[in-house]
């Protein structure tokens, strides 16, 4: 969900798997990073985005990851879960991005999000009900005290509002402009603190393994 398949100057319709076990991916809006991984690779590797990993058969449990080449000298990556191995050929001549060097430091944020889990739950399921906008899924979150999502359309030029009574702000009031899907991807994915740095620079979701950022 986060790699762009049309993307011609970067590999972007790749996931990048790293020796320290890091995995990264970015459509060039928007960047997840996540730690806590074995690939087994010496090097930084390249594979394309695949819907593999989110079929409902496979089982629950542990997978073996393995990173060879084939006898035609072709670098593979191979997934064995349960009774399922699959072979992903890796990309050799893309170029990825620095992903690390746009993440924004947390430590010098204006304000943050600090979101409930009661909240995060309604705001999934409930954010399509305000007015779509004209480009992106556009909404206002203003955070002034309170934490209130806006949004307006042409036929109902008055923005709408919804208030996350259970969640909170720390830090100075802001007010940006997001895309409401990152907005929503980062709280189905669980995030309970979302960095702002400013109105302007990207938006930083992190816990102990993952980082989501996002352009406002």
């Amino acid at each position: 969900e986060t790699t762009d398949m049309e993307s011609k100057r970067y590999a972007l319709g790749c996931v990048q798997l790293r020796p320290d076990g890091a995995l990264a991916a970015t459509d060039g809006r928007q960047m997840l990073r996540q730690t806590g991984f074995q690939f087994g690779c010496d090097a930084n590797v390249l594979i394309r985005s695949t819907r593999f990993f989110g079929c409902k058969e496979l089982p629950a449990e542990p997978m073996q990851v393995g990173h060879l080449q084939d006898d035609k000298g072709v670098a593979k990556v191979g997934f064995q879960i349960g009774a399922w191995t699959y072979w992903i050929d890796t990309e050799r001549e893309g170029r990825f991005p620095d992903v690390d060097s746009i993440i924004p430091s947390s430590n010098h944020c204006k304000s943050t999000l600090r979101l409930s889990l009661a909240d995060s739950r309604f705001l999934v399921d409930n954010l399509h009900r305000l007015p779509n906008g004209t480009a992106h899924r556009e909404l206002t979150l203003d955070l002034n005290g309170s934490v209130v999502l806006r949004a307006a359309s042409t036929s109902t030029p008055r923005p709408a509002e919804m208030i996350l009574r259970n969640s909170t702000k720390q830090g100075d009031d802001i007010r940006i402009c997001t895309d409401r899907q990152f907005l929503a991807r980062a709280a189905a994915m669980g995030f309970t603190e979302i960095h702002l740095p400013d109105s302007e620079s990207p938006a930083v979701a992190q816990d102990s393994t993952r980082t989501y950022v996002w352009m406002v």
